[in-house]
């Protein structure tokens, strides 16, 4: 019985922008490379410290995607390296975030290349622990997902607790000492309140008490996330590469504007750390919350 292939081509990125990774995918499949890997990345790395990574691999014949406004020179570009058996695509989508993709016909030498590169971007951190690097997810017209990557001033949860009720005071101490997420499944946590009230602080404060082992993703357009359904998976596989198995909880918040921070009204996902030993963790039950400030 005769097998039935559906194939959809998505047209959408066949413009200069997507050039250098549809020449990636056309050299994949052209030269039959069976060995592939992936990285997404927050991190303040150059790019000039990744073009040295793989040259250490060897002469590579490159493909350059620069922007030709100077004020958006250093901000994002993209980079395909060609070493015949080989090829590496490396896009700065912004300041702070790479998405990284190669293939191979040696398992060896992809991840000799990979490991060197992934040394070349250390995972971004802050040295004042009320600044914590925000990953914001958009979905842009033309259907392709964005992550951009902001420092957000988050304010200590002691610093703001007079501020709030003494029970939901109380309930939310506990979030804040949460160490580390739940081992077996994740939560939704629903915070809902007049305007004002403080939703937005207080998912900021969870960031800062929980930023030693978790990434904070924001996504800007909740209702879209929800909606489409290429938009979720994109996200839930662009950055599974610098999450762990676990499922972290999921925070949802509104309020006041922050001209550091962009929009507050959206879909908050901490993510556990990948640089958290996990013999550190230990056990915690946690339940459904449900805020009302």
């Amino acid at each position: 019985m005769d097998a039935l292939t559906n194939i959809q081509f998505d047209t959408g990125g066949c413009n200069l922008y997507g050039l250098p990774r549809a020449l990636l995918y056309h050299k994949i499949l052209d030269r039959g490379l069976s060995e592939s890997s992936t990285l997404d990345l927050s991190s303040e790395g150059k790019m000039e410290g990744v073009i040295d990574a793989i040259n250490a691999a060897g002469s590579a014949q490159v493909i350059t995607h620069l922007p030709a406004d100077e004020k958006e020179k250093g901000t994002w570009e993209a980079r395909l390296f060609d070493l015949e058996d080989t090829v590496i695509f490396v896009s700065q989508n912004s300041v702070y975030s790479w998405d990284v993709m190669g293939a191979s016909k040696h398992r060896a030498k992809l991840d000799t290349i990979m490991s060197a590169i992934h040394k070349a971007l250390p995972p971004m951190k802050s040295d004042d622990p009320n600044i914590v690097p925000v990953n914001f997810w958009s979905l842009s017209p033309d259907g392709r997902v964005r992550c951009r990557v902001r420092r957000v001033g988050v304010p200590a949860w002691k610093d703001v607790t007079d501020n709030y009720a003494e029970k939901t005071a109380a309930e939310l101490d506990s979030l804040m000492g949460l160490w580390p997420p739940i081992e077996d499944n994740g939560r939704l946590l629903l915070w809902h309140g007049v305007p004002g009230s403080g939703k937005s602080y207080g998912i900021r404060s969870l960031a800062q008490s929980w930023q030693k082992w978790c990434e904070v993703h924001y996504i800007v357009d909740p209702e879209k996330f929800f909606g489409n359904a290429d938009y979720m998976p994109q996200v839930i596989l662009q950055s599974a590469d610098n999450a762990m198995e676990d499922i972290a909880p999921a925070v949802r918040g509104g309020g006041q504007d922050d001209p550091r921070a962009g929009t507050t009204s959206g879909l908050h996902v901490p993510r556990p750390r990948k640089d958290v030993d996990p013999s550190e963790r230990q056990a915690h039950s946690i339940r459904a919350w449900d805020y009302r400030l």
